[in-house]
C-alpha cells in the first residue's frame, strides 16, 4: 500500500483537479467516481452524503484508492500511450489484463 506522496506530484493535490475515489463494494467489487477533494496537507478530504453507496461502503470496508491525473502531461504516470514509445525492461514478465481475468486465460 502506497501512503507517501511523491514531492513531485504534490502540486497535482494543490490545482483544482477532479480525483477518482474508489471503494470496495459489499459484493466485493471496486466503485470508483470522479469528485473533487480539499487537500490541506493531509487527509484529502471528500465531501458526500450519507445516503449514497460509496459512504456506506466506506463504514463497511476504509479500503480506497485515490487517483489524480495530471490534465496538462497525461504521461506523468502513464509511460506509454498513443504512440509513446519507451524502453520496456521488463518484458518478459510484463502481461495484458482485463475485466474477467481468471487464472490460467
Amino acid at each position: 500500500m502506497t501512503t507517501e506522496l511523491p514531492p513531485s506530484h504534490a502540486d497535482l493535490l494543490e490545482r483544482p483537479l477532479f480525483a477518482h475515489l474508489a471503494t470496495v463494494r459489499p459484493d466485493g467489487n471496486p466503485q470508483s467516481s470522479a469528485m473533487w477533494f480539499a487537500w490541506e496537507h493531509r487527509p484529502a478530504r471528500f465531501s458526500h452524503t450519507t445516503t449514497r453507496q460509496k459512504y456506506r461502503n466506506l463504514l463497511t470496508d476504509g479500503r480506497v484508492s485515490f487517483h489524480v491525473q495530471d490534465p496538462d502531461d497525461a504521461y506523468r504516470s502513464l509511460q506509454q500511450r498513443y504512440g509513446f514509445e519507451v524502453p520496456v525492461f521488463d518484458a518478459d514478465v510484463r502481461v495484458v489484463m482485463w475485466e474477467g481475468l481468471d487464472e490460467g486465460t
